[in-house]
């Protein structure tokens, strides 16, 4: 697997891949209150401790770099949260243990994404959610003129349909659920504000920074902006 990781800091929290982050754990946490959660891929750890401070019952976080883990248990303490260092194919808890996964932007370096597959469906219980994430192959791939993804830490991009394709294998229901921040990475962040209120007086329903919009249980439908960055699919076990 190659590694590619967000950082979270001070300085990087307020540039748009943090924003997007932030905003994908933020939309994680509704689902976690008195739950038993897994977090793959934790990165530095502050996904897992948004996570936590939901009222989740458990969250443990794991990820490769042991390097990793060590800043993550010595910037994230809480009663309810652990870290470890683990493969994403090969996680040590008993089967059906774990009330939700979350894997955001782990599947496309993974080279065996069927073991990963075969690995949450292994860990979930009988009425858990996997919320996965990765990004939109029109749009990060320039995919009519590479053959592979132009981000060399990627092993591979989905389209909508072959994302879907690869979860509804392994889960009898799939909702698709799309994340795009509204103002682009070329809108100085200094202006975004100024241009949110704007926008406002002509949407008041318009979020913040980004927008969901769902096939199934709506989130908040949007009609400009329609292409995503970002699939985030919540799957759940076949019976």
């Amino acid at each position: 697997m190659s590694i590619e990781r967000f950082v979270y800091n001070k300085k990087n929290v307020i540039s748009e891949i943090g924003e997007e982050h932030i905003m994908r754990y933020k939309f994680a946490s509704k689902f976690v209150p008195g739950k038993k959660v897994l977090d793959i891929a934790c990165g530095s750890g502050y996904g897992s401790k948004i996570l936590s401070s939901a009222k989740a019952k458990e969250v443990i976080g794991l990820d490769v770099s042991k390097k990793t883990i060590s800043q993550a248990k010595e910037e994230y303490q809480s009663d309810n949260l652990k870290f470890y260092v683990s493969d994403a194919s090969k996680v040590g808890w008993p089967d059906n243990y774990f009330d939700v996964i979350i894997s955001f932007e782990t599947i496309e370096h993974l080279n065996n994404r069927e073991n990963f597959l075969l690995e949450i469906k292994r860990l979930l219980s009988s009425e858990g959610i996997f919320i996965v994430s990765t990004p939109n192959r029109k749009l990060t791939s320039c995919y009519l003129i590479y053959k592979k993804p132009y981000n060399k830490f990627h092993k591979i991009e989905y389209k909508k349909k072959e994302f879907f394709k690869i979860l509804k294998k392994y889960f009898s229901n799939v909702d698709f659920f799309y994340q795009r921040q509204v103002f682009s990475l070329f809108t100085p962040y200094l202006i975004r504000k100024p241009l949110e209120r704007i926008f406002r007086l002509i949407d008041p329903k318009l979020e913040r920074e980004i927008y969901y919009q769902a096939d199934g249980p709506k989130v908040g439908e949007r009609k400009i902006l329609r292409t995503p960055t970002y699939f985030i699919a919540i799957a759940k076990q076949k019976k």
